[in-house]
């Protein structure tokens, strides 16, 4: 059923005798259902558990990454060679693909490759503006409580 009529049931059932006249309850039942819900929206929830789908806008490092040069790239008596073909013997490859690997990249908030990152992005609940397929409606994924204010800050 309803909050009032729940409580208004409440009140009814209390008296232990079968009522005909409900007397003042519809109305005291009103007001108490107005003043929880009244109650209810002016407290803050925090949110306890959450998983939620995440969209990565950015990620930037503060240093630079190293690259390691492949095997395939020689020198030969200052003259720069690559296996994909030759070089010109002030060093500079003329094919200059292939010839510099960059590992996999290994990031962390700090001291990983390329020193610090930085990610950038936004955490979504409900509707998914990502891959609307996937979706963020597992209950048992999600809580959202009223915490005593008190007992929060002191954690």
């Amino acid at each position: 059923m309803g909050l009032k009529t729940d409580i208004e049931n409440a009140f009814i059932e209390s008296l232990g005798v079968n009522v005909e006249d409900k007397g003042n309850y519809p109305e005291l039942a009103q007001k108490l259902t107005d003043a929880i819900i009244d109650f209810l929206q002016v407290q803050k929830f925090t949110i306890t558990q959450m998983k939620s789908i995440l969209e990565v806008e950015s990620i930037t490092t503060t240093g630079d990454l190293s690259a390691d040069i492949k095997s395939s790239v020689k020198v030969n008596k200052g003259i720069l060679t690559t296996s994909g073909g030759p070089t010109t013997s002030d060093g500079v490859i003329s094919n200059k693909s292939n010839g510099i690997k960059i590992p996999k990249l290994k990031l962390k908030k700090s001291k990983g490759q390329g020193s610090s990152m930085t990610a950038i992005g936004h955490a979504y609940i409900g509707d998914n503006p990502v891959d609307p397929s996937e979706r963020n409606d597992t209950e048992e994924e999600n809580i959202v409580q009223l915490v005593n204010i008190d007992q929060a800050s002191k954690k």
